[in-house]
């Protein structure tokens, strides 16, 4: 039963002859204040909930007898018979016993966010929102680089050789996990992206000279935003037939959190014991992340790390007792540690990062010349300062990049010399940009960047323009002029590439390695037809020289220090369409390219990107907890490269 203690103070006022009542609703289980309950006076219709104390007030009350009510979610309610003074304050304290409410189950479904939804920037950029990762039609896990693949984007599914722009070649796109760049951050054998899905807030695809993030790719950029951490403590995991992974994160002090991942992969678990020719190995990767607020902003410190150890057979097995196998290995580890502090206002935005990466491979190799070791490693270390302004009409933004990387790339073979290459490359880049409505339906965008580095200074314009045909389609036409400070040495046209996909860059100015430059024209139109549904199109056009190749030069996953410098075109369209409702996404892509290479007056079609893709699927919600798939994913025109020497090959999915 409640308890209920009244008291009375009497106070002579002659001006109001009227009470208040007053008091403190408690918990009759712990003894704790109650906030929110609710006091009502159901004579006057007078009512007032509790504060953070438990205290209610209600004043102006008429003298005489009176009802009052008490009543807070989760307690039995209480109704009081009160004799009212006409003047004073009457002080009734209330105890509301607990009683859980019982509520019928309800399934509550939001609208379902798909690749290429509504939430997405006009082309050329993509974003995957968190639900997109995770109800992916043609993805039976969450992968943050296979789900911005489609249409301009491409991959080859079966293996992670690397994510290739329209046309772009895999060395040509960059990686940012939360502003901090990432070096080599691709998993093989079972695994794809290196990054856990579990952290991951969205994943971006920018292929624009703007980006203030990182300039000095040919292609365009993957950017991963991690979550917020949440205020109270939390997990989250999974054990699939490849991997195995979990996220942890919560509160700390003065307002504070932190985020933590772990993921560990199991390539060649289900491979028959004694088998030499299966992948055999481990990988894994970890992220830390901590978060809070100062000096009137926000700071962020994160880490990340990779590693894969991969070993197969490199020969059929003799018939023989006890056979001694040739064993290729390989393995490579990335490490990136980043702090920055960001601060929004009304109008301008300011934000500072600094970084640290690194990552480096060794790799075994039975050539049919003798073995090949190979041992590659890079370092980069920077900072990037932004600014970014409103106006009236529209925003500007600039951003100054200052990084120095360091590569080393050593060779070395049981048949010749080898080779050995250390280049040190220091990059000053400068991005400038201007958004501006010229009219109603009229966007104008212009920029540049500018860079020093490599011992020459290169300029790269951009320039967008974007109409509002109508209310639902906007069309847009644009151009960039990109450099490349680093290239790599991999050679992706191997066999070995499905197991390999680490970049062995090595700086320009040294060695005959040039800046690789890059010319980008596309138009598109973009149709958001009703909530929920939207189509784009586009076509595009790209023009590269200064490409340091591998693949004219050896069959071997990497060069033994020779390699040419060559032109590179493409030229391409794609058409992308969704849907999504609460119970269901569904959504189609197709793309067109037709990429050569031209190197010492050959031309060749490269092995990362097949002529015609089309990727459809649709995901099915029956309830709240079960999801049915479907999907489908065709490559056709692929060309094979040339082969030197015994070749034995199987294809693995």
């Amino acid at each position: 039963m409640g308890v209920i203690s009244i008291g009375l103070t009497a106070v002579l006022v002659l001006q109001d002859p009227t009470a208040a009542l007053t008091g403190v609703v408690r918990d009759g289980g712990s003894g704790r204040p109650l906030v929110g309950a609710v006091v009502t006076l159901p004579e006057s219709g007078r009512t007032e909930t509790t504060d953070r104390l438990g205290r209610y007030r209600v004043t102006g009350v008429g003298s005489g007898p009176l009802h009052i009510q008490v009543r807070a979610i989760g307690f039995r309610p209480q109704t009081l018979h009160a004799l009212v003074p006409a003047a004073g304050v009457v002080e009734i304290n209330v105890t509301l016993d607990p009683a859980p409410t019982r509520l019928p189950p309800i399934d509550v479904l939001a609208a379902r966010a798909a690749p290429n939804s509504q939430s997405d920037p006009p082309p050329p950029d993509r974003v995957v929102p968190r639900a997109g990762l995770i109800a992916h039609p043609l993805l039976a896990e969450p992968d943050g680089f296979l789900a911005v693949t489609g249409g301009v984007v491409s991959v080859r599914p079966e293996s992670a050789t690397g994510i290739h722009i329209r046309g772009a070649a895999a060395d040509q796109t960059g990686y940012l996990l939360d502003g901090i760049p990432i070096l080599s951050p691709y998993h093989a054998g079972g695994l794809f992206g290196g990054w856990n899905p579990e952290v991951l807030d969205q994943v971006a695809v920018t292929s624009s000279a703007a980006s203030l993030d990182l300039a000095g790719v040919l292609g365009g950029v993957v950017g991963g935003t991690t979550r917020t951490p949440g205020v109270r403590l939390g997990a989250s995991g999974s054990i699939t037939t490849t991997h195995a992974r979990v996220a942890i994160d919560g509160p700390l002090a003065n307002d504070a959190g932190f985020l933590v991942g772990w993921r560990t992969g199991y390539p060649g678990f289900l491979a028959p014991a004694g088998e030499g020719s299966y992948l055999r190995g481990a990988s894994g990767d970890w992220f830390a992340k901590a978060e809070g607020p100062a000096l009137g902003g926000r700071w962020r410190v994160l880490g990340f790390g990779l590693e894969d150890e991969l070993r197969a057979g490199s020969a059929v097995a003799p018939i023989e007792p006890d056979p001694i196998i040739p064993t290729n290995s390989f393995e490579w580890w990335s490490r990136s540690i980043g702090a920055e502090w960001s601060r929004s206002g009304t109008q301008t935005k300011v934000r500072w990062l600094s970084w640290t990466a690194s990552s480096g491979a060794q790799t075994g190799w039975e050539a049919p010349n003798g073995r090949l070791q190979l041992v590659s490693a890079e370092r980069d270390v920077g900072t990037l300062a932004v600014i970014e302004r409103s106006d009236r009409r529209g925003s500007s933004s600039g951003a100054i990049r200052v990084n120095w990387s360091r590569t080393d790339y050593r060779i070395d073979s049981a048949s010749s010399a080898g080779a050995k290459l250390n280049t040190d490359t220091p990059v000053v880049t400068a991005v400038a940009n201007r958004r501006e409505a010229v009219t109603g339906q009229l966007t104008l965008e212009a920029g540049a960047t500018a860079a020093i580095g490599a011992g020459r200074a290169v300029f790269g314009p951009h320039l967008r323009l974007q109409w509002r045909l109508a209310a639902p389609v906007t069309a847009s036409a644009s151009y960039d002029r990109f450099h490349q400070h680093q290239q790599s040495l991999r050679n992706p046209e191997s066999v070995a590439g499905a197991v390999f996909p680490v970049e062995l860059n090595i700086g320009a100015g040294t060695a005959g390695v040039p800046v690789a430059r890059s010319d980008l024209a596309i138009v598109a139109v973009d149709a958001r037809l009703y909530p929920g549904a939207r189509v784009t199109a586009q076509v595009y056009r790209r023009s590269s020289v200064g490409l340091a190749l591998a693949a004219p030069r050896s069959a071997d996953p990497f060069s033994a220090g020779d390699f040419v410098v060559g032109t590179g075109s493409t030229t391409g369209a794609a058409i992308d369409a969704s849907m999504a409702t609460a119970r269901f996404v569904a959504l189609a892509s197709y793309g067109f390219q037709y990429t050569l290479l031209t190197a010492e007056g050959r031309r060749y079609r490269p092995d990362q990107g097949a002529a015609h893709t089309l990727d459809a699927g649709v995901i099915a919600f029956p309830s709240a907890t079960s999801s049915v798939r479907l999907g489908l994913a065709v490559g056709g025109g692929r060309v094979g490269s040339e082969s030197i020497g015994d070749l034995e090959w199987e294809a693995c999915n």
